[in-house]
């Protein structure tokens, strides 16, 4: 008997329904999962200093390799107790960093299929 197919990542759904690859993934969950008024400071910011949003690429790396909405939520509070070393200026002082309520909507939007569900 032959295996069922495995269940898509939110990665590869994510990409495949908007038409982007999959390298692309994090960039953009990462664009959408920001406050549209802290999105420009955001991209400036990581344009010069890539490694300030380290923590947040961490979680939305992790929640693309995710195949349900359940995993995402589990990953995107984890986001809340994560903390680079050290202290980091721009997420803990300018609170600048991704919307974990946003990357489970994201999540929710693409991954709502009952094989993608715990059963």
């Amino acid at each position: 008997m032959a295996e069922p197919d495995p269940l898509p990542s939110f990665r590869d759904v994510y990409s495949r329904r908007n038409g982007i690859a999959p390298e692309q993934f994090e960039g953009v969950i990462f664009a959408r999962c920001l406050t549209w008024w802290k999105r420009p400071a955001a991209l400036l910011i990581r344009s010069v200093w890539p490694r300030a949003f380290a923590p947040d690429f961490a979680v939305i790396s992790e929640a693309g390799d995710a195949h349900a909405v359940f995993q995402v939520s589990s990953i995107a509070n984890d986001l809340r107790v994560r903390k680079e070393d050290g202290v980091n200026p721009v997420r803990d002082w300018l609170g600048l960093r991704i919307s974990g309520r946003r990357l489970v909507e994201v999540a929710a939007s693409h991954l709502q299929n009952p094989k993608n569900q715990p059963s």
